[in-house]
């Protein structure tokens, strides 16, 4: 028995904590462009609905 064989769905579990990292990460990267003004506020709030969005996705799997 192959013992460093993942359970099915493990995956799955592994790719959902990976984005959500990701989107935490490129959360935290609009606030900094939003911060330093290279972005405005209306495209930080249109940037950061969508990661939003993406992250409920990610729940209702």
């Amino acid at each position: 028995m192959d013992r460093t064989a993942a359970p099915v769905g493990s995956a799955d579990l592994v790719y959902r904590q990976l984005r959500r990292d990701l989107i935490a990460a490129e959360a935290a990267e609009l606030r900094r462009l939003y911060d330093e003004r290279a972005i405005s506020d209306t495209t930080r709030r249109r940037l950061q609905r969508s990661l939003d969005l993406e992250e409920a996705r990610l729940a209702d799997i």
